[in-house]
């Protein structure tokens, strides 16, 4: 595992102490992050907030979670640590949700797709990596779902 931090230098193969040490310099600074990669696609992740709690999420394969809560620091080394440990008791320490802005990206993925489909485009090959929509490539699954609609619309229309 490997422990990754926005400010401080990363720790490879970390410790409970680490855990115990470095999470509350993350806490003591709003907005900076922590992150225990387990691998590419399992990780848990904490942003200190400036009320003083930790907001938590995890990702297991293609799914982010978060705490439904944001949580107090003693609550958030614990995850970390089970985490860490390679235990299951993280996962009843408090409550989870699939991630709001999670469910943001995997709507625009439908919608990409479809827009994808409509057009007669092909599917992305699967070893380009999946990055959250930017604004401008929002901006286009717009476009395109329009240009869609507007065909369909004209098709209708003519066949009517």
């Amino acid at each position: 595992m490997r422990l990754t931090f926005h400010h401080l230098p990363p720790v490879e193969n970390p410790s409970p102490d680490d855990i115990r040490e470095r999470l509350p310099l993350v806490h003591a600074a709003p907005d900076e992050f922590v992150i225990l990669d387990e691998t590419d696609d399992r990780f848990m992740q904490a942003t200190a907030l400036a009320d003083g709690r930790m907001r938590v999420e995890h990702r297991e394969d293609d799914t982010i979670y978060e705490v439904e809560e944001p949580v107090p620091l003693a609550l958030c080394e614990a995850l970390f640590l089970s985490y860490l440990l390679g235990r299951d008791d993280w996962r009843t320490l408090t409550r989870w949700q699939v991630s709001e802005s999670w469910t943001h990206v995997k709507a625009h993925k439908v919608q990409e797709r479809q827009a994808r489909e409509a057009a007669g485009l092909p599917e992305p090959s699967p070893d380009q990596t999946e990055e959250p929509p930017s604004n401008v490539s929002c901006l286009g699954v717009v476009l395109a779902t329009l240009i869609v609609a507007l065909l369909l619309g004209l098709v209708v229309t003519f066949l009517s």
